[in-house]
C-alpha cells in the first residue's frame, strides 16, 4: 500500500476498512471504530465538514486550537492563579 492509500483505510474494530473518502485534519479517526463514528457532522465553530461520532459538534482542528489557546491563557495567569480577561 502507497502513503496515499493508507490514508484511506480505517481500522473498525478488528478489521482495516477502506474509506469512501480521504481522512482530513478535521476527522476523528479514533472515532471510525465506534458504532457511531462514521458520521458526516459540521463544526460549530468553522462550518466545515468532518467525520466522526455523531454527537460531536468541532471538528479536530478546531479543537485543538481552542485547547492551545486555553494553554496560553493559563500561562498567562502564572504563579498569581487569577486567570486574565476574556473576549469568550
Amino acid at each position: 500500500m502507497t502513503e496515499t492509500e493508507v490514508d484511506r483505510y480505517a481500522r473498525i474494530g478488528r478489521e482495516l476498512v477502506m474509506l469512501p473518502w480521504p481522512e482530513s485534519a478535521r476527522d476523528w479517526p479514533q472515532d471510525f471504530e465506534h458504532e457511531n463514528g462514521n458520521y458526516c457532522c459540521r463544526c460549530c465553530v468553522c462550518g466545515q465538514e468532518f467525520t466522526g461520532h455523531k454527537r460531536r459538534v468541532q471538528c479536530r482542528e478546531c479543537y485543538g486550537k481552542r485547547h492551545v489557546a486555553e494553554e496560553q491563557r493559563l500561562l498567562a495567569a502564572g504563579s498569581s492563579g487569577r486567570l486574565p480577561e476574556s473576549n469568550w
